[in-house]
């Protein structure tokens, strides 16, 4: 509608993992830039170190069988094709989501500029405090997706999200479980990015820097079991840059 400058969004968005081929990295993040109408990209991601075969741009995740279809195309050769968007100002920033901490190492140690950010699955049962702690270390900000746990009410998973202790917490501050959580993650010094469509929920989510949590609760939430990692992409853990076992 014309009411809203440029300047004043701050779009993030990732190279898909058919895209790894050095060769391709231009061509896809400016076709992406003609149907956004944008110029530039604040914070381009590669969403993830392990690269797809390529078949065409609407195949995703290309499938034999039942397998994942990959390459050995370097993650380090991907990310300089990345800097050079940079160089070009089609991207302004770039990042990494699902890397574990040997593998940015190599990045930084292997290229000319190290990543902002460090996007990966951190929630209330899984805060993978390592590789927060070696991102901080390193001067990269971390983005938690799915920082609730993926919520299920039917099955009432993640079983800490719907537990008495919860339920203190949301009588206690006047506050959503979800905004209880987002705080917490938030003090913790990461950037929650909850899914939400209703904009209520989204509104509901930004409403989390207007109350504090007590040292006391915080311990609690600390203190919550570690569970299993949610996204495992087990479909191609046998390729040599799967980034989870080493980690966990």
């Amino acid at each position: 509608m014309g009411n809203v400058s440029r300047e004043n969004i701050f779009l993030t968005t990732k190279l898909w993992n058919i895209h790894h081929d050095p060769r391709d990295v231009r061509r896809i993040c400016e076709h992406q830039l003609n149907l956004l109408g944008f110029e530039y990209i604040d914070l381009y991601l590669m969403q993830f170190p392990v690269g797809y075969r390529h078949m065409c741009d609407e195949i995703l995740t290309p499938i034999n069988d039942i397998s994942v279809l990959t390459t050995d195309v370097d993650y380090v050769d991907t990310w300089r094709a990345m800097e050079e968007l940079v160089k070009l100002g089609l991207v302004r920033s770039i990042g990494l989501s699902n890397f574990n901490m040997e593998q940015i190492q190599r990045i930084i140690q292997c290229s000319s500029s190290k990543p902002v950010v460090n996007q990966i699955e951190i929630w209330p049962g899984f805060m993978q405090k390592d590789l927060v702690d070696y991102c901080r270390y390193n001067g990269i900000v971390v983005t938690a997706f799915a920082p609730l746990g993926q919520p299920n009410r039917e099955k009432h998973t993640p079983i800490y999200f719907f537990s008495e202790g919860m339920k203190r917490l949301v009588k206690k501050y006047k506050r959503s479980a979800a905004q209880i959580v987002l705080r917490y993650l938030v003090d913790y010094g990461v950037i929650p990015i909850p899914k939400a469509g209703n904009p209520l929920h989204i509104k509901e989510n930004l409403k989390i820097f207007d109350f504090k949590l007590e040292e006391i609760d915080i311990r609690a939430l600390r203190g919550i079991k570690s569970k299993e990692r949610l996204v495992q992409y087990e479909n191609i853990k046998n390729h040599k840059f799967y980034p989870f076992e080493r980690e966990d």
